[in-house]
């Protein structure tokens, strides 16, 4: 279903429809092999993109790649393309999607897909399929992007999502300003920490945002940078998220994670404020830093029972 929950997609491997969510009424119902003109057949995977008002479509019943992508409005194929490669769908393998999902990240300022390559990062248009542009520099999948609409410009910080580590040889931690029309590189910086997904909607847990003339990255660490030139300035200790633990029950190897569990960094005009714990977080403290040069100004008194 939609996010405002009026659309509602269905679909299977031969087939999808859209319902209005509103009143279960269907407004379409189509098969794949009827809005590609035979191309497509019997779909490995379909992944929804409600921002983009599209679906993409992943074939590789022919040995080679194939993703098309479908207008929701009303059901018509906008383009198939071949030459891209993805992770090859195993049956009964429920990650599989995930890491499709992974691969393929809706810029929606520029109306454009970032497909995540093994040796590049292709930004396609979002109406006609046409490659806008690729750059070997980016490796590994989109964790999150902000767009500068003054410069037309992206910074993108890049991961490596489990199970397709073999398939980024050579990863490094990226974070990237880059032109967004053409794909020039403005500036490269290296990140600290490893990003990992929520345990249930698989979202990344990194954060960015700008705040002045500086960049802030979000990680287990606080990262600060100049966002004019990628220069590192001061970083500090912070996590809100207590994920990833393992639990074993009936049998299976269950994943838990708690996120948002700490508040976030407050930053001001001159000022961060950052709540620590210990390992259990049953004791916190405030740290004051200050915003430019990232000393560290003040830190509270314990503060017990704080769980």
């Amino acid at each position: 279903a939609s996010p405002s929950g009026d659309w509602v997609v269905g679909s299977t491997r031969t087939g999808f429809c859209l319902m209005d969510g509103k009143t279960g009424k269907l407004v379409y119902s189509k098969k794949f092999k009827d809005v590609s003109d035979g191309e497509l057949g019997n779909t490995n995977y379909q992944i929804i993109m409600w921002d983009a008002n599209a679906m993409l479509v992943f074939d590789n019943k022919l040995g080679k790649d194939r993703i098309a992508a479908i207008d929701l409005k009303d059901g018509k194929m906008l383009w198939i393309k071949d030459q891209y490669s993805f992770p090859k769908p195993k049956e009964n393998a429920s990650g599989n999607q995930a890491q499709l999902e992974d691969m393929v990240v809706y810029i929606k300022e520029t109306k454009t897909f970032a497909f995540a390559q093994k040796d590049a990062l292709v930004m396609i248009d979002l109406l006609s399929g046409k490659e806008i542009w690729e750059t070997s520099r980016f490796r590994g999948a989109v964790g999150q992007y902000i767009y500068l609409p003054q410069t037309r410009e992206l910074v993108m910080v890049n991961y490596q999502p489990m199970g397709l580590m073999a398939l980024f040889s050579g990863f490094k931690n990226q974070l990237m300003r880059i032109n967004a029309e053409n794909g020039d590189v403005v500036w490269e910086a290296t990140y600290r920490g490893v990003v990992e997904k929520t345990v249930l909607t698989r979202d990344p847990l990194v954060s960015l945002s700008i705040h002045g003339d500086k960049l802030f990255l979000q990680l287990g660490v606080l990262q600060v940078y100049d966002l004019a030139t990628g220069q590192s300035i001061w970083g500090a200790h912070y996590s809100a998220d207590m994920g990833g633990a393992s639990r074993s029950g009936t049998g299976k190897n269950l994943r838990a994670g708690i996120y948002g569990a700490i508040a976030e960094p407050l930053i001001t005009e001159d000022a961060v404020y950052i709540v620590l714990g210990d390992n259990k977080m049953k004791v916190k403290y405030v740290q004051k830093f200050d915003l430019e040069t990232g000393k560290e100004l003040w830190m509270s008194e314990k503060i017990k029972d704080a769980n």
